[in-house]
């Protein structure tokens, strides 16, 4: 088998100024083995991310910041291995869809995408709540009024992007019932009234759909019913959580019908046959007295979050351990049941006698199971220890360090540009003049402005880093295709001596 991954640069960019640098992109291709057994068909509420697609994730702060986008991204390295895919971030921190629309060309076209999700709502609904408007009826004709005017700007957005398969999504919920003391200054009704609407211009459009509220807002409910103070979103009522991320995937993945099987490896060791077989072969089975032996080639990986210690617990869900607490004690997995539903692992073995059994994976012990447990089938994914779960977690971290890099530097870089640069004019080749820019709006803000922080920073961070920076990401997009090679493994099921 052999990876391909392609490194882009646009060629009216100079590839050593890191502010010409906009987006990460990466891909990667496998040859992928014919699948054996049954295959999904059904309507999509979205179209999935196919081979050579351009995919860009366009947004306000919730996108730029990479999660739900690089879960996004860890799911199609692992199930779909065989398309080679580039994925480009143009999020930003305050971002509604005015400022998207003065940032098309340079921030989003650029990439050249075929395919792209738009998420906005979260600053555009902004202001919007009872203590604003006095009524429930004032509020809501203050909410239909501004889908009035952001409804303009976003069908602009959405006329620029009019040659890429679309998906809008709905804004993720706006926690105004969380018991904590940080000031109200939107409402979920917004978010829902917008939504609504959205999903009447994804329809008009013929646009892929995916609603957030109705992923989210259930979650949430159960957490507050429990404990007030709890959130799926986060104290700041805006940004979701590590979990609320996941959740934002699932969503998207869900909407999209990809495939929820990783793999099913079924083998029979009454008879000594195999199957049937899900996204993978079997070669070389041997079966007996004591339990099978055989070799299994899976075109696909399991879901992994870029974490130790697997998908349970505090790890499970990459957030502090108090929220894992608050999420775990009203369901856990059964409240964001990513495991169950997209990432199920299959080894099924029927046929042994009685008695419990050691499975090893090239010769690791990875459990010790009864005769029924692999009977009726344990899912690989939920086990770390498996070498398919250690390679998808290496692969996994990768993706993350690509986040890291593009949240904290290149989206920095387009978001300084597009505050301060671009209406000022300032070319973002002319360091000189950029300097100066900055300088300028540095000493006119406030020491608190969010702006300020985010010139400061590049200020601090950007001037002389690009080459580094550059290096960087290729050598981790090397590290990623080498890191998605699949591999044959070698499975023995063997009964234990004690019995």
């Amino acid at each position: 088998m052999q990876c391909r991954l392609v490194v882009e640069t646009h060629s009216t960019l100079n590839p050593m100024r890191i502010p010409l640098v906009h987006s990460t992109l990466w891909s990667l291709s496998l040859a992928v083995a014919a699948v054996s057994g049954p295959l999904r068909a059904a309507e999509s509420a979205a179209p999935q991310f196919q081979n050579a697609d351009r995919v860009c994730f366009v947004g306000d702060s919730i996108t730029a910041g990479g999660v739900y986008s690089t879960y996004l991204k860890i799911f199609y390295a692992t199930r779909y291995p065989g398309r080679e895919i580039a994925f480009s971030n143009a999020g930003k921190s305050g971002g509604s869809a005015a400022d998207a629309l003065n940032r098309l060309a340079w921030d989003i076209l650029v990439n050249r995408p075929t395919a792209a999700t738009v998420s906005f709502g979260m600053n555009d609904m902004s202001r919007l709540h009872l203590g604003l408007s006095g009524t429930p009826e004032a509020l809501e004709q203050a909410v239909q009024e501004r889908i009035k005017t952001v409804e303009a700007n976003y069908n602009k957005l959405l006329d620029g992007l009019s040659a890429a398969k679309l998906t809008l999504i709905g804004p993720s919920p706006y926690d105004d019932t969380l018991q904590v003391e940080t000031k109200i200054e939107r409402s979920n009704l917004a978010m829902a009234r917008w939504t609504a609407r959205l999903e009447q211009i994804a329809k008009q459009r013929g646009a892929g759909f995916v609603d957030m509220g109705a992923a989210l807002n259930p979650v949430n409910t159960r957490l507050q019913a429990a404990d007030p103070a709890a959130s799926i979103v986060g104290k700041d009522r805006v940004h979701p959580g590590p979990a609320g991320h996941l959740l934002m995937a699932m969503a998207i993945l869900k909407a999209q019908n990809v495939d929820p099987e990783v793999s099913r490896i079924q083998i029979d060791a009454g008879t000594g046959k195999p199957g049937p077989l899900v996204n993978c072969a079997v070669e070389e089975l041997r079966t007996g007295a004591q339990g099978v032996d055989f070799f299994c080639r899976e075109n696909a990986l399991p879901f992994v979050l870029p974490l130790e210690g697997g998908m349970r617990g505090a790890a499970f869900w990459g957030i502090a351990e108090k929220a894992a607490a608050q999420i775990e004690a009203v369901g856990g997995p059964e409240l964001i049941p990513f495991q169950s539903e997209l990432n199920r692992e299959t080894l099924r073995v029927t046929g042994l006698k009685g008695g419990r059994y050691e499975v090893r994976i090239d010769e690791q012990l990875i459990g010790e199971y009864g005769a029924e447990e692999l009977g009726a089938g344990i899912n690989l994914a939920d086990n770390p220890k498996t070498p398919q779960h250690a390679q998808a977690l290496a692969l996994a971290k990768s993706l993350e360090a690509v986040r890291g890099l593009d949240s904290t530097f290149f989206r920095l870089v387009a978001h300084v540009r597009g505050s301060f640069l671009e209406p000022a004019n300032v070319a973002i080749q002319d360091e000189a003049a950029v300097e100066q820019c900055l300088k300028e709006a540095i000493a006119k803000l406030p020491p608190d402005n969010y702006g300020r922080g985010m010139a400061e920073r590049y200020s601090k961070s950007v001037p002389g880093q690009a080459a580094k920076k550059l290096e960087e990401r290729e050598r981790l997009l090397a590290q990623i295709r080498e890191q998605n090679v699949l591999k044959p493994h070698r499975f023995r099921v063997t009964r234990t001596a004690a019995q």
